[in-house]
């Protein structure tokens, strides 16, 4: 195991555990970890690495225990999914930093790390930055996350936390699917806590290329039947936090749609239906405002599949 602790510039102690997850990705794990330069960065930067295995079939685990990370996997009849893995990661790290990285991510920016996670405190708990996704054929694309003031209005599987206050904020929920980053983010900002936006640390994230027509559509059939309705569990579970005004809050453009749906519903029937059309276009531009027209297609595909998450969720235990 390696182990640094690093003390910059009066700032005693900042130690930051690397938690890195993944199932059957042993060929990326490789590509990533046998860069000696990157490799001699991950040791030198972190006091310890993790790696949590989803139950790998091929030698992902057995790979990263031997370039010296603390290895870990789920129980084979538990809920495998990414929140999962994060979570048994957390609670097995020692820092009082967390970097959380897929197994498909590199991180660039380790000149700076220390002195970013330093600048957290009781306001800002979590700290993210730049994402570019890079394709087989070597095309890369800078995903466009939303800032206000500094402070991210979301984040992924590339996120930098407060170990204490991860944990007191509930951890990571073992029993969401997909979009467990938004509904920890709703008891993230329940207990008053920040995500910030870095400027200078960035993740590779090396991706196969998405088909959206394929994405748009398991939002309105089961195709993946594992992760279909995450938004209705991540809304039982904001019920069950009590972090649900928060939900609101972070995903507005799902709970406008909703209200759309019932106020045309309901001057459907009055003398007053040819507000209808009005209503639509405000509608229209506010999402437009704030993602992209092509997004007016994501809500109904959402409010059809979270009924199947919203009595498929149980309770965290």
């Amino acid at each position: 195991m390696f182990i640094k602790s690093i003390d910059i510039g009066g700032v005693v102690g900042v130690d930051i555990s690397l938690v890195v997850i993944g199932r059957n990705d042993e060929a990326k794990l490789r590509a990533i970890y046998e860069d000696d330069e990157y490799f001699n960065c991950t040791t030198n930067n972190f006091f310890e690495l993790i790696y949590v295995d989803s139950c790998s079939s091929d030698g992902s685990l057995e790979y990263m225990i031997s370039k010296g990370f603390k290895g870990l996997t789920l129980a084979p009849d538990s809920f495998k999914c990414a929140s999962a893995g994060r979570r048994i990661g957390a609670e097995n790290s020692n820092g009082k930093y967390i970097i959380f990285l897929d197994s498909d991510m590199k991180l660039n920016g380790f000149n700076e790390l220390t002195e970013e996670v330093a600048s957290l405190n009781s306001f800002y708990v979590g700290l993210v930055g730049k994402v570019t996704d890079i394709y087989p054929n070597g095309t890369r694309r800078e995903r466009v996350r939303k800032t206000s003031n500094g402070e991210a209005k979301s984040f992924g599987g590339f996120v930098i936390f407060n170990k204490e206050f991860l944990i007191r904020s509930g951890n990571w929920n073992n029993l969401i699917p997909a979009n467990e980053e938004l509904e920890l983010h709703t008891r993230i900002k329940k207990f008053n806590g920040r995500v910030k936006m870095s400027s200078v640390l960035e993740v590779e994230h090396y991706t196969d290329v998405s088909n959206p027509l394929k994405e748009l559509l398991s939002l309105y059939i089961p195709t993946r039947i594992n992760r279909y309705g995450a938004f209705g569990y991540v809304m039982r579970a904001a019920f069950s936090s009590n972090s649900f005004k928060e939900l609101i809050k972070l995903s507005p453009e799902f709970f406008v749609f909703i209200f759309l749906v019932i106020f045309s519903s309901v001057l459907s029937f009055t003398e007053y239906f040819e507000l209808i059309i009005p209503a639509l276009i405000v509608y229209l531009y506010y999402v437009y405002q704030r993602r992209s027209l092509k997004y007016v297609v994501v809500p109904p595909g959402i409010m059809i599949s979270c009924i199947y998450g919203l009595f498929k969720y149980k309770s965290m235990k």
